[in-house]
């Protein structure tokens, strides 16, 4: 299913996001009244459940590092690995248009997979935007 689809169906799905009916109570409320939620209401419900609810449908939203460059005419993004605290780990694109990983061991510790995936595709993003 595409993305945008899943998007739509999630954030429709979220109950009461727009306005939320209250009924009369005896004590609190003798009246019904209809509370009708700002655009900042809005966006913070849906920010507060989204990325949940994306994940239930196995999409993860990944807030990509920063790409800088490496000095050698190439970029780079920097991986702090949880094994070597002294020796950062590095994703770099070369001048020649390929990816290299250096620093980063062959046997990955699992809890650093997100963090070198996540390089991986901000190293991809700022590519895919460059005309060749």
């Amino acid at each position: 299913m595409a993305v945008g689809t899943v998007l739509a169906r999630v954030i429709a799905g979220i109950p009461n996001m727009l306005s939320r009916t209250h009924d009369p109570s005896f004590i609190r409320d003798p009246d019904a009244f209809v509370e009708v939620r700002t655009p900042e209401e809005v966006a913070g419900r849906i920010a507060s459940v989204l990325p949940a609810l994306l994940a239930a449908e196995g999409i993860l939203l990944v807030e990509l590092p920063n790409i800088a460059p490496d000095g050698y005419g190439g970029w780079a993004v920097r991986i702090p690995l949880s094994e070597q605290p002294w020796a950062d780990g590095e994703v770099f694109l070369d001048r020649t248009g390929r990816i290299a990983l250096a620093g980063i061991p062959r046997s990955l510790p699992i809890a650093d997979a997100p963090t070198v995936a996540a390089a991986l595709l901000a190293i991809h993003a700022a590519t895919a935007c460059k005309p060749r």
